[in-house]
């Protein structure tokens, strides 16, 4: 096969690059037990679907030096280490990933399958990949969660606790937990107080509004609206999870804290996103057609 007929193979066939993207996410949520992953994957491959327009053709020429493949080898290595670390470190009784294995490990398929010199050309799938993997890291780093993790539960207890009041439902905010009124105890953990979700939607809004032809300023308050926006998000499925807890018990309520959450993330996303699209980027791009 020669050059010419190599091109008009990858031309015909790039596609299988969404392909590639979405194995490549999913492969976090079989490799982590972080809860928002699947979401991402779900996330991503829609996003996928409806970005498809704008993918460009793939290069096949890796950065070399001699003829070494120098990203092919550096991917390759990120993917291999958190395997070995775990299989030969003996400080582990359990083979197992955490968080900051999966960062690895994407990263290294993202430079495998992409290449360093064609991260740009499809920054949309790959930005997405790497949000995930910086997701993953924050996730994975006790200092984020110990410094951030105390406030964001304060902020949930006490919103969730005033808006389900205003149902009359008679709940008391404790430090870290909300009393009912028959005296039982719902405790929150950092990672039911709305940290997963705010982190991961400002990194999805970082690479969504990236390529979007609005101001700088624009795109830094879109951000800082939706993700405080998120926050409300989670106080208000919080504060279903109490009511449900309280008018028809706690087994009830884990049925639902399994599922609403990811539901309400997803839907908040698109909306969001699909009214920044409607409402602020169509009006920048109208308003320059009318001056021109």
């Amino acid at each position: 096969m020669n050059f010419a007929e190599m091109r008009k193979y990858i031309d015909e066939n790039r596609y299988n690059l969404f392909i590639y993207s979405i194995l490549i996410t999913s492969m976090t949520y079989f490799i982590s037990y972080v809860g928002m992953t699947l979401i991402t994957v779900l996330l991503f491959f829609v996003i996928i679907i409806v970005d498809a327009k704008n993918y460009k053709k793939l290069s096949t020429k890796f950065y070399s030096v001699g003829n070494v493949p120098v990203d092919l080898v550096v991917g390759i290595i990120l993917v291999v280490l958190p395997f070995l670390n775990y299989v030969f470190n003996p400080l582990h009784t359990v083979p197992t990933f955490g968080n900051i294995d999966v960062t690895f490990v994407l990263i290294g398929l993202v430079i495998i399958f992409y290449g360093i010199r064609n991260l740009w050309e499809f920054y949309l799938s790959v930005g997405f990949i790497l949000a995930i993997a910086i997701f993953e890291f924050l996730m994975g780093t006790t200092l984020f969660i110990d410094i951030l993790g105390p406030a964001f539960i304060n902020f949930t207890i006490y919103f969730s606790t005033a808006l389900v009041n205003l149902f009359g439902y008679g709940v008391t905010a404790g430090p870290n937990y909300f009393i009912l009124p028959n005296g039982e105890r719902i405790y929150m953990l950092v990672w039911c107080s709305g940290i997963e979700s705010f982190t991961l939607f400002t990194l999805l809004m970082l690479v969504l509004l990236l390529r979007e032809r609005i101001k700088w300023w624009a795109k830094a308050t879109l951000i800082v609206v939706g993700a405080i926006g998120d926050l409300f998000i989670n106080v208000i499925r919080v504060a279903i999870l109490v009511a449900i807890a309280i008018d028809y018990g706690m087994s009830m309520m884990q049925l639902f804290h399994s599922n609403l959450g990811n539901i309400l993330f997803l839907i908040y996303v698109f909306l969001f996103y699909w009214c920044v699209l409607k409402c602020v980027v169509k009006e920048v791009k109208h308003g320059k057609e009318s001056n021109a």
